[in-house]
């Protein structure tokens, strides 16, 4: 082109630069976000001030959250509102058919597939089938006992055998965990350390055993690997603030060539995980009813036959949730009681003696001897206030 008009062309495309295009882009990407918000029809309460569109996604906590939100708590609210007062949360338990739900996440629900899940679960019929299956399971000390009691002893033994052959890992591993914060004492271990593999498959086996009727290997597991694999993936997509999806949830429907929309490939390699972890041990169940060689477990004693397609998938989904319900919060607690036990031996001492009392040395504890375990009980429900799996 010649002229006038070649010239501003040539001028013009010189600015169009990778550079200028993804600013372009990431500018639209913005502004239609904001455009496609709904009207806010009433006043904030106070809190922190945000910036224009983003909002507030720069002042959330990327760590130990619940100190931020405890200062938070001093000053402001938030539209998820964050209570300070154990006697606002006691109406509210009192009042759970009103106030129960569950938190949105677009990336960890919609996206990476969790949505389906029990944490996930908003309160309704799905809810409360998941609530009537696990009753069944384990909602009472009758439950208990029917389902657990031989499979706590049988993955118990096998623990104990695999510390006793290496003792010493796991008495280093814990004085080196134990770190000083104030006064209360934390654990810090390496999450890819054996000794935390010991304490997750003996969780995992139990959980696995009681669900699926699936046997853990010694060694590494594919399944665990799997599953821990997905709950490392969960708890990632669910910090807030991680994902801009989850404040802007548009952006789902945004082209991914666009800058800023690399967390719909991770999600859709997460959600292959999360779609494994579902069928993977489920098909294992199946097949072992279909050989006729399945081991009584929640799956096997819930699918019958005549039992309609979406009654099906809610029996998945709920033996889906038992892992991620239970793996963590319990290693977290075993973690715990073997912390006491090394920081505290003379409690460990007066244990020993109320069970070489009452059980004598020919064989170990069950959930039978709890009633006549005094101390012991009291040991254990010490360790949950001690160090509590979740903030308190």
């Amino acid at each position: 082109m010649t002229g006038l008009f070649g010239e501003f062309y040539t001028m013009s495309m010189s600015f169009v630069s990778p550079l200028n295009i993804a600013i372009a882009s990431a500018s639209t990407i913005l502004l239609v976000a904001w455009a496609l918000k709904p009207t806010q029809r009433a006043p904030l309460p106070p809190g922190p001030p945000g910036l224009p569109i983003v909002g507030n996604i720069m002042d959330m906590p990327r760590s130990k959250e619940w100190i931020t939100f405890a200062e938070w708590g001093k000053k402001w609210g938030r539209p998820m509102i964050i209570i300070n007062s154990a006697e606002a949360m006691s109406q509210f338990d009192k009042h759970g058919s009103i106030y129960s739900d569950r938190p949105k996440f677009v990336m960890a629900g919609e996206l990476v597939g969790h949505e389906g899940s029990l944490v996930l679960t908003p309160y309704g019929p799905r809810f409360r089938s998941f609530r009537k299956y696990f009753s069944r399971l384990i909602g009472t000390p009758s439950a208990v006992e029917q389902h657990c009691h031989e499979i706590l002893g049988h993955q118990t033994r096998r623990f104990l055998k695999r510390t006793l052959a290496n003792s010493e890992d796991l008495n280093q591993n814990l004085r080196k965990s134990v770190i000083s914060l104030g006064p209360h004492m934390h654990i810090r271990v390496h999450p890819k350390s054996h000794f935390v593999f010991r304490f997750i498959r003996l969780t995992g086996g139990i959980i696995l055993q009681l669900t699926y009727g699936y046997e853990v290997q010694e060694g590494t597991d594919p399944l665990v690997t799997l599953i821990e694999g997905v709950n490392d993936n969960f708890s990632l997509a669910t910090v807030p603030g991680a994902f801009i999806v989850d404040i802007l949830p548009s952006l789902k429907k945004f082209p991914e060539w666009l800058p800023g929309m690399g967390f719909m490939a991770l999600a859709r390699e997460w959600a292959k995980d999360t779609k494994d972890m579902i069928e993977v041990p489920y098909n294992y169940t199946q097949k072992q009813i279909a050989d006729g060689i399945a081991r009584t477990c929640f799956v096997s004693e819930n699918l019958e036959s005549s039992m309609s397609e979406k009654d099906m998938h809610e029996v998945k989904l709920a033996a889906s949730s038992m892992y991620g319900g239970g793996a963590d919060t319990t290693v977290s607690a075993e973690l715990a009681f073997f912390l006491a036990m090394v920081l505290y031996p003379n409690v460990q001492e007066k244990a020993q003696a109320e069970i070489d009392n009452v059980i004598g040395l020919e064989r170990l504890p069950t959930l039978a001897d709890r009633p006549y375990l005094p101390y012991v009980n009291a040991i254990l429900s010490e360790v949950l206030r001690w160090n509590s799996v979740a903030p308190s």
